[in-house]
């Protein structure tokens, strides 16, 4: 019985720790937040002023559907179990700050190029 029960254990443990993380998290934990340097460019003001709220937008949709989507009924031990699904989610909110806080960079320094690499970086995400 006792060996029984340690096997039915293990596999449980095994198949808890093997659970992949959802697609849309992994997409987003692989982007990679554009570093450009700042050119002179002759762009209107309105049109960094959208490019820059598209990519908040970006931002505050996927950030808002992780949060919708998997953090509802989270204990926070699952929060600091690196295997946890919920430990992932908050990984993948940690990257998209680093977008908002790269975007609201550019948008500050009068970056097109970058906010134009940001919105590059951020595209693909919206379909994962």
């Amino acid at each position: 019985m006792y060996k029984l029960s340690f096997t039915l254990l293990a596999i449980a443990t095994l198949s808890a720790c093997n659970t992949a993380p959802p697609t849309q998290l992994t997409h987003i934990d692989s982007a990679t937040i554009p570093v450009v340097a700042n050119v002179k460019s002759s762009v209107k003001p309105a049109e960094m002023a959208a490019l820059h709220q598209e990519n908040k937008q970006i931002i505050d949709n996927l950030t808002l559907s992780l949060k919708s989507e998997y953090l509802l009924d989270v204990k926070p031990a699952e929060i600091f179990d690196a295997h946890s699904q919920a430990h992932q989610v908050y990984m993948s909110l940690s990257k998209l700050d680093q977008f908002r806080m790269v975007n609201n960079f550019y948008f500050k320094e009068h970056n097109f190029a970058g906010l134009q690499q940001v919105n590059t970086s951020l595209k693909p995400l919206l379909r994962g």
